[in-house]
C-alpha cells in the first residue's frame, strides 16, 4: 500500500465513501491509464491508485473525492475473509488488517475486506501492554477507517511510538454482537502527534506571539460572587452580585498559575460588583478600590504565584472609593469653611499642605535684587549706551543693546567686505604672485568672528593649508604664505573667505580676471606686421571682447590697424557708417609683457590718409 499517497488522500481530497469497483485498464506500475468502474456502474478515467499491479478485471476497493470524476484505488481484494466463526461466538484474531500511524490520526484498512457484515476496533497504547490507560476507537462498517488523536500532554512537540491491536466485530443482530480475540500489540509508526497546545513551551512557539495577527478569547461566561469570591474557568468572565443584589464585594479570585492572564466586566449595569484592593488576594493599581457598574467597564489582571495575588494590569471602570476631592485627601485641609482668598503653603513641618495669608506685601521700592524699583542698567547682559528715541532692544549674540526696529540684520553675524587688494590682470606664465605678495583685508557685521581662513577654490590649485586671517580681529592685512602662478589659459582665479562665529558662519569670494590686450593706433606699414608692430600701437587695453568703438587720425600714408586675440573670433568693421573698409586679417603671434603668447588678428584699414576716423569693430 502507498501510505504516502493515502496521506495526501487524507489530507487533501477527504474521502467521502469507500466503494467497489472493477480495474477497466491500467498501467501494471499503477501510475498511467488507470480507469475503474464502479459498483453503480459509471467509470472514472480519472484515477489514483494506493497499490501497484493492477490489472484489467481486479477487484478494488475505490475511495471517491470531492471531484465526482477522480478516485483512489486503496486496495486490491485477493480473496473472502474467512471469519472461521465457532460454535462459541468468537470471531478469529484478524489475519490481513493494518494499522498505521500517520500524523496525528490511526490509519486502518483491511488488505482484503471481508464483507458489509464485519467492523472492527482498533485499540492503541504507548506500551505493548493492557494496562487500563489503552484507547479504543470503534469503527462502524467499512474497510477503511481514520481516527483522530490528540496527544493530552502538551509539554513536548516530539514524536511518540504507540502500539496498535485490533478485533474484528459481527453484528448478528441489534442486541447480539460477537467479537474475535484481540491480535498482537503491534509496533505503530512513530509520528508527531496533534498537542492540545497552551502555548507554553518554545518547543511549540509558545515563548512568542509575534506571529498572531489576533488574540480572541472565548465568549465571558457568567460568574456570581458567592460569599465575596469566585473562581476562574478561563480568561474571560462576567461577574454578577450575589443573588442579583444592587452591589457586591468582590475580595477573592480562586484559580489561576503564574502568568495567567483574566479578563471580567459587570454582568449587569444596574448591579455594582466592587473590586476590592487587598481584602482576600486582589491587589489594585493605586491601591483604591473600584466600581464596574457598567457593563463596557473591563479590568485586565495578571496572577502573580509569587505573592498568591491577582494583579490588576489596567482597565476602566466607574468611581472607586478614592478622594473625589481636594480636602478628601490625607495631607489637605478637611474643609473650605473661612478660607476665602487664601493660598495654600506647605506646612513647616514639611508633611502637609494648608492654607495661609501669611506672605509679606511688597512695594517694590528696594534694592534690585530684592525686586524693588530698578533700572534695566542694573542688569548684567544689557547695554543701554546706544539708547535713543525709537530704538529698541536687540540681543546682539553677547549682549541686549539698542536696536533698530524693523532691521532684522542689525545684528545677523556676516561678512561686510573681502579683498585681496587686486584688480584685473594681464595673462602671463609662470608665477603671478610670489610668496607674500598678496595681503587679504576682511570686515564684518556684528564681529569679530572666532575663526576666519582664505583659500583658493578655482583657477588653481588649492593652497596646502589655509591661510588664517589672524585674531582676534580676523581683519588683516594678511599676507600669502603660498605662491600663486597664472592660470593656464585667459580665466580667473577665485579666492573664498570662510568666516564664523557661534552659532553663525558666512563666505564671501574675490575673483581676479586674466586677459590679454587688444591693441589700435596707425602705421605707415602696409603688410608684414610681426609682434613688435603690434605692441608699437599707441593705444591698448585688457580685454575678453574683440568688440570695440575708437577713433584714429590717421595721416598721408598711414593706415588704421586694430589688433586682438584670434581665439575671439573674425571682426566685422563700420567705418563712418558703411560696413568694410578694412582687409582681411594677417595671423601674427604675440608674447606679451608677462610672457603669455598666442596668435594675434592683425586687421588693416584699406585705405591710408583718412583723417580723424571712427571706427566700430563688432
Amino acid at each position: 500500500m502507498n501510505i504516502d499517497l493515502l496521506r495526501q488522500v487524507i489530507r487533501q481530497e477527504a474521502p467521502s465513501a469507500l466503494v467497489l469497483g472493477t480495474v477497466v485498464s491500467a498501467d501494471p506500475r499503477g501510475t498511467h491509464d488507470l480507469a475503474v468502474r464502479l459498483s453503480g456502474g459509471r467509470v472514472c478515467r480519472r484515477a489514483g491508485a494506493c497499490v501497484t499491479g493492477l490489472q484489467p478485471g481486479d477487484q478494488v476497493l475505490v475511495a471517491k473525492t470531492k471531484d465526482r470524476d477522480r478516485v483512489l484505488v486503496v486496495s486490491k481484494i485477493v480473496g473472502e475473509y474467512e471469519s472461521n466463526l465457532s460454535h462459541s461466538g468468537i470471531l478469529a484474531p484478524p489475519n490481513n488488517f493494518t494499522v498505521t500511524g500517520v500524523p496525528a490520526a490511526i490509519l486502518a484498512c483491511w488488505d482484503t475486506y471481508p464483507g458489509e457484515d464485519l467492523c472492527w476496533q482498533v485499540q492503541y497504547n504507548t506500551s505493548a501492554a493492557e494496562d487500563g490507560s489503552e484507547t479504543t476507537a470503534l469503527a462502524t462498517r467499512g474497510s477503511y477507517y481514520i481516527y483522530p488523536v490528540v496527544d493530552d500532554e502538551a509539554d513536548s512537540g516530539a514524536a511518540e511510538t504507540l502500539y496498535f491491536r485490533v478485533r474484528a466485530v459481527r453484528w448478528i443482530s441489534d442486541n447480539n454482537v460477537m467479537y474475535s480475540a484481540w491480535s498482537a500489540w503491534t509496533e505503530g509508526t512513530s509520528c508527531p502527534w496533534l498537542k492540545e497546545h497552551d502555548h507554553s513551551t518554545a518547543a511549540l512557539g509558545g515563548t512568542s506571539l509575534s506571529g498572531l495577527t489576533a488574540l480572541i478569547m472565548n465568549a465571558p461566561t457568567e460568574l456570581t460572587i458567592d460569599t465575596g469570591a469566585i473562581t476562574v474557568t478561563q480568561v474571560y468572565h462576567r461577574i454578577d452580585t450575589e443573588s442579583n443584589a444592587a452591589s457586591d464585594d468582590l475580595d477573592t479570585i480562586n484559580g489561576g498559575s503564574a502568568g495567567q492572564l483574566l479578563v471580567i466586566r459587570p454582568e449587569n449595569g444596574s448591579r455594582t460588583v466592587v473590586v476590592k484592593h487587598n481584602t482576600g488576594n486582589i491587589w489594585m493599581l493605586g491601591g483604591d478600590d473600584l466600581d464596574l457598574d457598567d457593563i463596557t467597564d473591563h479590568l485586565l489582571f495578571v496572577y502573580d504565584a509569587t505573592n498568591s495575588k491577582w494583579c490588576c494590569l489596567g482597565g476602566a471602570g466607574g468611581s472607586g472609593s478614592g478622594a473625589t476631592a481636594f480636602t478628601g485627601l490625607t495631607d489637605t485641609p478637611a474643609a473650605y469653611t473661612d478660607e476665602g482668598g487664601k493660598l495654600v503653603r506647605v506646612n513647616a513641618g514639611e508633611d502637609a499642605l494648608e492654607f495661609t495669608t501669611d506672605l509679606p506685601d511688597h512695594d517694590h521700592s528696594g534694592a534690585a535684587g530684592d525686586g524693588g524699583t530698578f533700572s534695566v542698567d542694573n542688569l548684567s547682559d544689557v547695554d543701554t549706551s546706544g539708547a535713543a528715541n525709537n530704538k529698541v532692544l536687540k540681543w546682539n549674540g553677547a549682549a541686549w543693546v539698542a536696536g533698530t526696529a524693523g532691521d532684522t540684520n542689525e545684528f545677523t553675524f556676516y561678512i561686510s567686505s573681502f579683498s585681496d587688494g587686486v584688480s584685473t590682470q594681464e595673462i602671463g606664465s609662470g608665477v603671478w604672485k610670489a610668496i607674500g605678495a598678496l595681503s587679504f583685508t576682511a570686515s564684518y557685521n556684528c564681529g569679530p568672528p572666532t575663526s576666519a581662513t582664505v583659500n583658493i577654490i578655482s583657477g588653481h590649485a588649492a593652497w596646502v593649508a589655509d591661510l588664517d586671517m589672524g585674531g582676534p580681529d580676523y581683519e588683516g592685512a594678511t599676507v600669502s604664505v603660498e605662491a600663486v602662478n597664472y592660470p593656464a589659459a585667459p580665466g580667473s582665479i577665485v579666492f573664498r573667505l570662510s568666516a564664523a562665529t557661534a552659532g553663525e558662519n558666512d563666505t564671501d569670494d574675490e575673483t581676479v580676471t586674466f586677459y590679454n590686450r587688444r591693441h589700435w593706433g596707425v602705421t605707415s606699414a602696409d603688410s608684414g606686421y610681426d609682434s613688435d608692430d603690434i605692441g608699437d600701437l599707441a593705444n591698448d587695453e585688457l580685454s575678453g571682447s574683440r568688440v570695440k568703438t575708437f577713433t584714429v587720425n590717421p595721416g598721408a600714408g598711414e593706415y588704421i590697424l586694430y589688433a586682438y586675440p584670434s581665439r575671439l573670433g573674425a571682426a566685422t568693421f563700420t567705418v563712418g557708417g558703411f560696413e568694410g573698409g578694412f582687409e582681411d586679417p594677417e595671423t601674427v603671434s604675440r608674447t606679451n609683457d608677462s610672457g603669455y603668447t598666442e596668435d594675434y588678428y592683425v586687421y588693416r584699414s584699406t585705405n591710408a590718409n583718412l583723417g580723424s576716423t571712427e571706427v566700430v569693430v563688432t
